[in-house]
């Protein structure tokens, strides 16, 4: 197969890959996450995509990570060192200003681990005023002692963050100057080339994030660029590509990439089927992510928050809970039952998995209620419900419950999870999940769709071919991207239009030569700026669009009306004339279009399709197990219709089709669920 793109997502539970053949076909491979080697589990991906295709010959690989995710979540960050401005040693004790949404300030981000202890913060004799002047300039000379009790320390990685060094960079830029003559070795993450934008305690937890990633990613990432002689690009959270120097240069806006990757191939399958109005249900192995489609396009936000840090990379406006198909239960201190979001990930996996896992988890509910097939990935992973049977008969000895009422009672627990997150993402934000199809996106999405649906008043479910392959998919359709920021101060009535020209200009050029690196592909190009827009006494920024080419008053009058509109659509009331607007930040994101991979099509058939077996299934909203006719995916052509109740199983996933509910077969090979009757959890 020569010159085709090959989309590869490594997630908690499984590794995906992906790529179309010559003839249009999609072909795909799933094989189990190798955590302690995760390219290894990379490389039989990609074999295993070779004894389907022949030789590889690819354009590019295109990858997702759970690398900087992981790392993160587990607390498995290497040792750095801290340079800060005297007088500011305990920063990243202030813990930032949490005001989620906008809206609802409160008491400071979560509490987590430090990521550099005190004792390795050091602080630099040296003053850069908010304006960018120089208070009291840095004496090279003093950073040399420091980078020797660095040395010392065993530690190889400094960030570095200065006050103010946004506006000014030069001391910082003297630190890196003279550790790499005297400390070559070293590697230095600088805040002013890690994120211009002020907020002191989120810019320096941004620096030291990428400081702290950079060698875990780096060591990564290199191992995956050997696997093959094609160009490897790094799906960021953003939802764009990026080139592997790049990825490198900020390892933090990687951490969101598989979740991101499977909005933005939702979102591109939204618009093949002109919808405008969806929300994406993505269930793994680990988590359950929701997001929001409107108006055809998914939300980009620079607010977003991972593991108890805030994240100032863009990144897709997604939800994230943990409730996968790797999910335990547990009972908590209140002698509730909970699920997740502990997971048992690959290894070992849920107890049914045969690997060493004897806790109960919501695959091994899945798979007693009779809504799994006994084996995995067309036969090649085999399912053991006598241990599921065992691991619920543990859990629910306590409350003197079978297996089956406890597999019960946790499927109840994760579908009002993830009912609660979809409501957050919708209903929370002002908008009537009933209005909106539901994508059922990863391995267990189309397992839970339509009784979530029901429960929510939603009609219509869509379930791409290919499920369990939604991340790597959206690897396929995702574009080249690029973001740059700058705080620049303006104030609504004194604006110097021209130096905020000359700021975009400068913004611009960053992202053009980031996205202008050797061996990206070619594409059309496209620019767009935004300002973030406040009324003075705000904490918080809402983020317009600009209209490109040379601003003038009325360009800029635009922007501001249009933080008018979006205040006024968020709060019910806006401060025309009242309130001062001031510009805080600036930003400008680059894209470089990529070639979309072809819907799915397959031959129209006669509309029936032969079941290839029956079994006993619990669905949510039944008091008792029903008797279920089993189809196999594969065979259902375009046309073919189902009438629930049913099952469908393919490779990568299972769809339940409840009672009241009918599947068709659309022209792009999609499930089309719909429900002709409300349904509703007792």
């Amino acid at each position: 197969m020569l010159g085709s793109r090959i989309g590869i997502d490594v997630g908690g539970t499984f590794t995906d890959v992906i790529a179309v053949d010559s003839a249009g076909r999609y072909v795909t491979y799933k094989h189990t996450t190798t955590p302690k080697d995760l390219a290894h589990g990379v490389a039989e991906g990609i074999a295993g995509l070779t004894t389907k295709l022949g030789a590889l010959q690819p354009s590019a690989l295109l990858y997702g990570t759970t690398t900087a995710t992981n790392a993160l979540l587990e607390q498995r960050l290497p040792s750095i060192a801290l340079l800060v401005t005297a007088g500011f040693r305990e920063i990243l004790e202030i813990n930032g200003v949490h005001d989620e949404d906008h809206h609802e300030p409160g008491s400071g981000h979560a509490h987590h681990y430090r990521i550099v202890p005190l004792e390795h913060v050091f602080e630099v004799d040296e003053r850069i005023a908010h304006d960018g002047t120089i208070r009291c300039e840095l004496d090279p000379a003093t950073i040399a002692p420091l980078a020797a009790q660095i040395t010392a320390a065993g530690i190889t990685v400094i960030a570095v963050c200065l006050l103010h060094s946004y506006r000014n960079p030069v001391h910082e830029l003297r630190i890196a100057a003279q550790l790499a003559r005297t400390h070559p070795h070293l590697q230095v993450v600088l805040s002013s080339q890690v994120l211009s934008e002020f907020r002191e305690y989120e810019r320096t937890v941004t620096t030291c994030l990428n400081a702290a990633l950079l060698p875990v990613l780096q060591d990564h990432l290199e191992r995956i660029a050997k696997l093959n002689a094609a160009p490897l690009y790094v799906m960021k959270s953003s939802g764009g590509l990026t080139a592997l120097e790049n990825a490198l240069r900020t390892p933090l806006a990687t951490v969101l990439s598989g979740p991101s990757a499977a909005v933005v191939g939702a979102t591109h399958l939204a618009r093949i089927l002109d919808i405008a109005e969806a929300i994406s249900l993505d269930i793994g192995g680990t988590s359950t992510d929701v997001a929001l489609i409107k108006g055809g396009r998914y939300a980009v936000t620079s607010r977003a928050e991972f593991a108890g840090f805030p994240l100032k990379h863009p990144a897709v406006d997604v939800l994230s809970i943990g409730a996968g198909g790797g999910s335990i239960a547990w009972l908590g201190a209140d002698q509730r039952w909970h699920l997740g979001p502990r997971s048992a990930g690959a290894e070992p996996g849920p107890a049914c998995y045969g690997n060493g896992g004897t806790q109960a988890t919501l695959t091994d509910a899945h798979l007693v209620l009779g809504r799994l097939p006994t084996t995995l990935l067309g036969g090649r992973m085999p399912l053991k419900p006598e241990l599921a049977l065992h691991a619920l008969a543990d859990f629910g000895r306590a409350r003197g419950l079978d297996p089956i009422a406890t597999a019960q009672g946790l499927l109840r627990i994760a579908s009002q999870s993830m009912c609660g997150a979809i409501r957050r993402i919708s209903v929370q934000r002002g908008h009537d999940p009933t209005s909106h199809v539901l994508f059922a996106l990863g391995g267990g999405g189309p397992l839970h769709a339509a009784e979530l649906a029901g429960l929510l008043g939603i009609d219509t479910v869509i379930v791409p071919p290919h499920p369990g392959f939604a991340a790597a998919y959206g690897l396929l359709t995702a574009d080249l991207r690029e973001d740059a920021a700058q705080t620049y101060a303006q104030t609504e009535g004194t604006l110097d239009i021209a130096g905020i020209q000359a700021e975009f200009e400068r913004l611009e050029g960053r992202v053009l030569a980031r996205l202008g690196t050797p061996g990206t592909a070619l594409g059309e190009l496209t620019l767009s700026r935004r300002l973030d827009l406040r009324y003075r006494g705000m904490s918080a920024e809402f983020s317009v669009p600009v209209a490109a080419g040379l601003l003038n008053s009325t360009t800029v009058e635009e922007a501001l009306e249009g933080f008018h509109q979006q205040y006024e659509a968020f709060s019910g009331h806006a401060y025309r004339g009242t309130q001062v607007i001031e510009i805080v930040n600036l930003r400008v994101s680059g894209q470089i279009l990529q070639p979309k991979p072809p819907p799915e099509s397959r031959l129209r058939g006669s509309g029936e399709a032969i079941a290839i077996g029956r079994r006993q299934t619990y669905f949510l909203d039944a008091a008792d197990l029903i008797d279920c006719a089993i189809y196999s995916r594969q065979k259902l052509q375009v046309g073919t219709q189902l009438e629930g109740p049913a099952i469908v199983e393919q490779d990568d996933s299972t769809i339940l089709v409840p009672p009241t509910w009918k599947l068709t077969v659309d022209l792009y090979a999609n499930a089309l669920l719909k429900r002709s009757s409300a349904t509703r959890l007792a």
